[in-house]
């Protein structure tokens, strides 16, 4: 087979977790025969290191910095900005090699818009799209006590469950991790007839594992001592992160237990430091402050070893302790194992499915340190049981992680799934033609129209420009008021073109008229002044046809890019995601109203547009949608050109007021949430970001009025430059803190007069 993984972290530029994962695996599928391709971040030196560390594979690097990716303010963070990039390059790449199957690592959602274009769009016709489980960041997030959020964590955790959701296989390395991500995905999860869903362990090179972890192969054939007795001081090892996750605050409290029974141990710790102590303290430094005391010369914290250190550690110790608290899967331990080490491993995850108590290590109640203090005096003091697991652990070892049958596991589960994707490409093409048989259009494109004259020609000439072309068309007048409006308008009715007049009722009014109107199932809502791309309604409606193996679809987004002049010359982009009933009360994160696709009996159903709303009435009626249970998605393509021009709703009423409008969202449909721990959390971190930057701002007042002389000329600038700054001050306000340039959104807001509404409205937030 032809194959891809896609991995941002590969080796030798990373070392260990997934990267240790793909270098593994990708030496077992060369060695059996496959044509490996390898996507990942361009590190320097990436084809001639690469080549040196994985022979046969071949390397690629994904770009951020020219297509798609690169649309200014596109993306809520930086991973989907990331994903897109590696969807634009694996969309290319497999136009020229034709991949039989691609992986992609649910961590950090890299597949996310690869497989979202699958299952919308067809793209990537002929391969099957893997979705490999390690450990989501979010979950890492979560386990680690974490409870603080930002919008880039929560969007992570979005794009790490859709990515596992939209795959064709699912593979997980145990079964616990595989039951934790479909129980996330909840209503999202699609049918086992949809998914093939495989346990698969880690693979693990067994055979040269101990000469690279500094062994001589045939010291480890040689069986561990297992004789503890009569020896001054026995070491207890552990190996990984100084993390909250992997139970290291409970090997030290049962640590100081057995000391304090009189036990003669040493306690030997080795691994970087991590940010995981309370509230985002050192790790070390919290073990430090634990260990301070009688025994505090019986804790050593060593730090990182090299690989061909490691391997004498591990031979030389009583136990090598692995506390998880919880783990996917954990090639620590099949490496202990396979060097014979007598291993004390908590029983949650995949660690309690390696282990089988008493046979080839010791489990305990992972989290809980008194049955750690019990499972490690058992292993330090009954001789039987030890010979027993160092006899038994090399083949536990061996039978789970041997490279030659999982690459044959992976080649069943992509056969597995090959059927799937050929029905649902049948499915798809059946259902095409269906519709093409079936009388009238299925299909109206309603354009809300208020004193637009000027853009509306333009307007129209892209919608005529469709390569799908079987829609009614509606015109709804506002209560327009201009000459030039009203002449066009009696124009077009004198051409045919049917016009709804009504009295000036905003936007939602406007829109609702338009349902009303029209006959056909589905609607799309295109602003006057705004442009299609020429197969905006294609893709949509070819979404639609496609089906959703979940159900409950009511509407698919585009993506847009904004501009002022002309649609050629873009200002910024939107990249909505989908629908998500936590997140959506934070941000629209599931499309614009104009140019998405709506079920019409959908949104009739939950009462239309929402017309007291002056502005959001999309992000409402998102809102209203998903509280029902019904779906949105939305397409990997910029599709709508969305125009930016004064006297906007979004200048006149939604930057002024969103203070005032998100007030409401939130008030009218606090009942939505999931999870309202989650929502409450991300609106604090909101708040406390939005005060940071205007403290920050304030601090800097000398410097910002300095650089606001240099900026002046913004005020006669072109409208392009204009609106960018504006653009670029809101995109800097929404990013994490750490990543903004304050000075740069200041002078930015100055420029285009928006600074001073903006400073009084966060002076009005709680606690300042």
């Amino acid at each position: 087979m032809r194959i891809c993984l896609v991995s941002r972290e590969a080796y030798p530029f990373i070392g260990g977790g997934i990267a240790a994962y793909v270098a593994e695996i990708g030496s077992a599928l060369v060695a059996a025969g496959h044509e490996l391709h390898l996507l990942t971040y361009p590190y320097e030196s990436l084809t001639t290191r690469g080549a040196d560390a994985l022979p046969g594979v071949v390397f690629h690097s994904v770009d951020t910095s020219d297509g798609p990716a690169a649309i200014p303010g596109a993306y809520f963070c930086e991973a989907a900005q990331y994903a897109m990039a590696v969807y634009s390059t694996l969309k290319g790449l497999h136009e020229i090699h034709r991949f039989d199957y691609i992986e992609f690592p649910e961590y950090r959602g890299e597949g996310y818009f690869a497989l979202r274009a699958k299952r919308t769009l067809g793209h990537f016709e002929g391969a099957v799209l893997g979705v490999r489980l390690h450990t989501p960041l979010y979950l890492c997030h979560d386990l680690d006590l974490q409870s603080s959020l930002s919008l880039e964590i929560e969007i992570l955790r979005h794009m790490e469950i859709r990515s596992a959701a939209n795959a064709d296989v699912l593979l997980s390395a145990s079964r616990s991790m595989m039951d934790r991500m479909l129980c996330e995905m909840g209503d999202e999860a699609p049918p086992e007839s949809a998914q093939s869903r495989v346990v698969l362990p880690l693979p693990v090179h067994l055979d040269t594992l101990s000469e690279r972890m500094g062994v001589d192969l045939v010291e480890a054939k040689r069986p561990v001592p297992v004789t503890t007795a009569g020896h001054a001081t026995r070491t207890v090892l552990y190996f990984g992160r100084l993390q909250l996750i992997k139970g290291v605050v409970e090997l030290v409290e049962a640590g100081k237990r057995l000391l304090e029974r009189g036990l003669d141990l040493r306690f030997l710790l080795v691994g970087g430091d991590t940010l995981s102590g309370p509230f985002g303290r050192s790790m070390l430094a919290h073990l430090e402050k634990l260990v301070q005391g009688p025994w505090r010369d019986r804790f050593e914290f060593a730090g990182q070893y090299p690989r061909e250190r490691l391997g004498p550690a591990i031979r030389q110790a009583a136990v090598c302790c692995l506390p998880s608290r919880w783990e996917s899967f954990s090639m620590a331990c099949i490496e202990a194992m396979s060097l014979g080490a007598v291993v004390v491993a908590g029983d949650a995850g995949g660690l309690g499915e390696i282990i089988e108590d008493g046979k080839n290590g010791v489990k305990f109640a992972a989290g809980e340190a008194a049955s750690l203090e019990q499972a490690l005096l058992r292993a330090l003091e009954d001789e039987s049981l030890r010979a027993t697991i160092a006899a038994n652990a090399p083949k536990r070892a061996f039978e789970i992680s041997d490279s030659a049958s999982i690459v044959r596991g992976l080649g069943e589960a992509i056969a597995a799934a090959r059927p799937m994707t050929a029905r649902e490409e049948r499915r798809a093409a059946a259902a095409a033609a269906r519709r093409a048989r079936a009388e009238g259009p299925d299909l109206t494109v309603v354009i809300p129209f208020y004193n637009v004259g000027h853009y509306l020609p333009e307007t129209l000439d892209s919608i005529h420009a469709q390569t799908h072309r079987d829609f009614d068309l509606i015109i709804v007048n506002d209560g327009s008021t201009e000459p030039h409006s009203l002449r066009l308008l009696a124009d077009l009715e004198r051409d045919g073109y049917r016009v709804v007049h009504k009295p000036n009722g905003g936007l939602g009014s406007a829109r609702n008229a338009g349902f009303h109107a029209a006959r056909s199932k589905w609607i799309i809502p295109i602003d006057g002044d705004d442009l299609a791309h020429p197969t905006m309604v294609e893709k949509l409606l070819g979404a639609i046809k496609r089906g959703d193996p979940v159900g409950g679809l009511a509407s698919v987004s585009p993506m847009f890019v904004s501009f002022t002049d002309r649609h050629e010359n873009l200002v910024s982009g939107y990249a909505p995601m989908a629908f998500d009933r936590d997140l959506l009360l934070a941000r629209n994160i599931a499309g614009p109203g104009g140019g998405s696709i709506l079920d019409r009996q959908a949104v009739l159903d939950v009462g239309g547009y929402d017309e007291w709303l002056t502005s959001y009435e999309d992000w409402d009626m998102w809102c209203r949608l998903a509280k029902t249970g019904r779906r949105g998605v939305a397409l990997p393509e910029f599709l709508l050109y969305y125009r930016l021009r004064p006297g906007s709703l979004m200048r006149a009423e939604a930057i002024p007021r969103n203070q005032a409008l998100k007030s409401y969202l939130l008030s009218k449909h606090a009942d939505m949430a999931l999870s309202p721990s989650r929502v409450l959390r991300l609106e604090h971190a909101e708040a406390e970001r939005y005060k940071a930057l205007a403290a920050l701002r304030e601090s800097q007042a000398h410097d910002l009025e300095a650089r606001l002389h240099a900026s002046a000329t913004l005020d006669g600038a072109d409208p392009i430059a204009r609106t960018r700054a504006e653009i670029r001050a809101r995109e800097l306000i929404d990013q994490n803190i750490r990543y903004r340039m304050v000075d740069k959104v200041n002078t930015a807001m100055k420029a285009i007069r928006i600074q001073r509404p903006v400073k009084r409205l966060l002076r009005m937030r709680p606690g300042r």
